[in-house]
Protein backbone atom coordinates (compact mmCIF):
# COMPACT_ATOMS: atom_id res chain seq x y z
CA UNK A 1 0.00 0.00 0.00
CA UNK A 2 2.90 2.39 0.65
CA UNK A 3 4.04 2.30 -3.00
CA UNK A 4 0.79 3.86 -4.24
CA UNK A 5 0.87 7.56 -5.12
CA UNK A 6 -1.00 10.20 -3.13
CA UNK A 7 -3.78 10.78 -5.67
CA UNK A 8 -4.63 7.09 -5.81
CA UNK A 9 -4.66 6.91 -2.01
CA UNK A 10 -7.00 9.90 -1.80
CA UNK A 11 -9.38 8.33 -4.32
CA UNK A 12 -9.25 5.03 -2.47
CA UNK A 13 -9.92 6.83 0.82
CA UNK A 14 -13.00 8.54 -0.63
CA UNK A 15 -14.28 5.21 -1.96
CA UNK A 16 -13.72 3.54 1.41
CA UNK A 17 -15.59 6.35 3.19
CA UNK A 18 -18.57 5.80 0.88
CA UNK A 19 -18.37 2.07 1.51
CA UNK A 20 -18.19 2.72 5.27
CA UNK A 21 -21.34 4.85 5.19
CA UNK A 22 -23.21 2.14 3.28
CA UNK A 23 -21.93 -0.56 5.62
CA UNK A 24 -22.94 1.41 8.72
CA UNK A 25 -26.43 1.76 7.29
CA UNK A 26 -26.65 -1.98 6.60
CA UNK A 27 -25.57 -2.78 10.15
CA UNK A 28 -28.08 -0.31 11.60
CA UNK A 29 -30.89 -1.78 9.49
CA UNK A 30 -29.91 -5.30 10.46
CA UNK A 31 -29.05 -6.37 6.92
CA UNK A 32 -25.46 -7.14 7.89
CA UNK A 33 -24.72 -8.71 11.26
CA UNK A 34 -20.91 -8.39 11.07
CA UNK A 35 -20.17 -5.08 12.77
CA UNK A 36 -16.46 -5.96 12.81
CA UNK A 37 -16.36 -5.04 9.11
CA UNK A 38 -17.02 -1.43 10.13
CA UNK A 39 -14.04 -1.45 12.47
CA UNK A 40 -11.77 -3.01 9.84
CA UNK A 41 -12.82 -0.48 7.22
CA UNK A 42 -12.29 2.44 9.62
CA UNK A 43 -8.78 1.18 10.30
CA UNK A 44 -8.04 0.86 6.58
CA UNK A 45 -9.18 4.46 6.09
CA UNK A 46 -6.93 5.56 8.96
CA UNK A 47 -3.96 3.72 7.42
CA UNK A 48 -4.57 5.37 4.05
CA UNK A 49 -4.84 8.81 5.65
CA UNK A 50 -1.63 8.18 7.58
CA UNK A 51 0.23 7.26 4.40
CA UNK A 52 -1.13 10.37 2.65
CA UNK A 53 -0.03 12.56 5.54
CA UNK A 54 3.42 10.97 5.74
CA UNK A 55 3.93 11.36 1.98
CA UNK A 56 2.97 15.03 2.07
CA UNK A 57 5.28 15.72 5.01
CA UNK A 58 8.10 13.94 3.23
CA UNK A 59 7.51 16.06 0.11
CA UNK A 60 7.61 19.25 2.19
CA UNK A 61 10.81 18.18 3.93
CA UNK A 62 12.49 17.32 0.63
CA UNK A 63 11.42 20.55 -1.08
Amino acid sequence: MSKVNINELEKKCIDMKKELAALKMQVMLGQDKDSAKVRKLRREIARAKTLIHMSRREELNNA
